[in-house]
């Protein structure tokens, strides 16, 4: 019988798999959840201010979110939608992710200034 030559992952794979494995591990140890609801925010929040200079921020935790993420070539995100709307985590090219989450943050910002205008006082 012919041994099958197994294909290797590509090395995007791999960073892809463990990108999505210590995404869920942070999860767990910060927040004792699989998956957070905004985790993919609050991680890509963190390495927005590592590479700002923050000194607040694990350099180590960012650098290897950041480290994965480029040589994975993407992010993961939640999708409620997937698993028949019982949502699960999907990986997306960077280039999606970084349009997905300037509109999240353009949401948030536009619902900052409508609260703000909201204010009233006596």
């Amino acid at each position: 019988m012919a041994k099958t030559k197994r294909k290797t992952p590509s090395e995007s794979e791999i960073a892809k798999h463990a990108l999505l494995r210590v995404m869920r591990d942070w999860s767990e140890d910060a927040y004792q959840a699989g998956w957070h609801d905004g985790l993919e925010i609050t991680i890509w929040r963190m390495i927005q201010m590592w590479k700002a200079g923050d000194p607040n921020v694990r350099e180590l935790d960012a650098a290897m979110f950041r480290y994965l993420s480029e040589k994975a070539k993407g992010w993961w995100m939640w999708d409620e939608d997937a698993q028949h709307g019982c949502g699960c985590p999907v990986f997306v090219p960077m280039k999606t992710w970084k349009g997905v989450y300037a509109k999240l943050m353009d949401y948030a910002e536009q619902a900052k200034k409508e609260g703000s205008n909201n204010d009233t006082t006596a």
